[in-house]
């Protein structure tokens, strides 16, 4: 705009400074199109092209995944983005050549419960190959403490992908019950002339480190002898003087971690 208060120098600076001004910024906005790849428009103002191409810039920063700096021009922008999809580009053409694991063979090694978590060893191999752990793959475990059956997971690594598992068997461990037969036990003839006899199951039996509930079943000896499923033994009204040996088997259940067991000891009971 001509101000009249200014020389005709000044007024012929600031048009110059004018005129370059508005080229800059045309150039600018030609280069941001031209870097946009869309065409610039001579029927619009340096300001719309530069608008046109900015929002072209920030559209291929989304699509690219990488933030659009406001700060930088179009061309900057564009520039990060295309950097951005050259790496993904190049990171799909890394994972495509990779080796899918899920075809690959996984063995792994029975086990046996001890209380711990557990980490059988495992072998896998791929098209005859054994391939190497921390190097071709990942290993991990589930299930893995209790018997029954675990879990051994392999997770692609280096120039592997993908996963595949195998299972394997955690085995019950042998009971670790012990039974044995106390001192013989001694009972007075007098006693068992008007009636029977009881005897506790502590006086007659040492039981230990059971797994799972305990029964005792006898299997041989005087029928005036009786022994109950918990450990009771009783002497009828009327036994005899003498040494009598009684054979009872004893027995740990289990449980979900531990086998049956069963032993057989022999008691002796002496009537005097």
């Amino acid at each position: 705009e001509y101000d009249p208060a200014k020389t005709a120098g000044e007024t012929i600076a600031a048009a110059s400074e004018a005129a370059a001004a508005a080229a800059a910024d045309e150039a600018l906005a030609k280069a941001s199109c031209e870097a946009a790849g869309i065409e610039y428009d001579p029927g619009k103002t340096a300001a719309e092209n530069l608008a046109a191409a900015n929002g072209a810039a920030k559209a291929a920063c989304e699509a690219a995944g990488v933030a659009y700096d406001p700060e930088k021009t179009a061309a900057e922008n564009l520039a990060a983005a295309s950097t951005a999809n050259a790496s993904a580009k190049a990171a799909a053409e890394a994972a495509a050549k990779k080796t899918d694991l899920s075809k690959a063979t996984v063995g792994v090694t029975k086990m046996l419960y001890t209380g711990k978590a557990l980490a059988p060893k495992v072998v896998v191999t791929y098209d005859g190959k054994t391939l190497v752990q921390d190097t071709d793959y990942t290993l991990t475990y589930a299930n893995n403490k209790n018997a029954g059956t675990g879990v051994a997971i392999v997770t692609g690594k280096g120039s592997y992908t993908g996963a595949t598992f195998k299972t394997f068997t955690i085995a019950k461990a042998k009971n670790t019950m012990t039974a044995k037969a106390k001192k013989t036990l001694a009972v007075k003839a007098s006693k068992l002339a008007s009636k029977d006899v009881n005897i506790k199951k502590g006086k007659a039996f040492k039981v230990a480190k059971a797994k799972g509930a305990v029964t005792f079943k006898k299997t041989k000896g005087n029928k005036k002898i009786t022994v109950s499923e918990k450990g009771k033994i009783t002497l009828a009204k009327g036994l005899a003087k003498g040494t009598y040996k009684v054979k009872v088997k004893v027995k740990a259940a289990g449980n979900a971690n531990y086998k049956a067991k069963a032993k057989a000891i022999t008691l002796k009971i002496k009537v005097k």
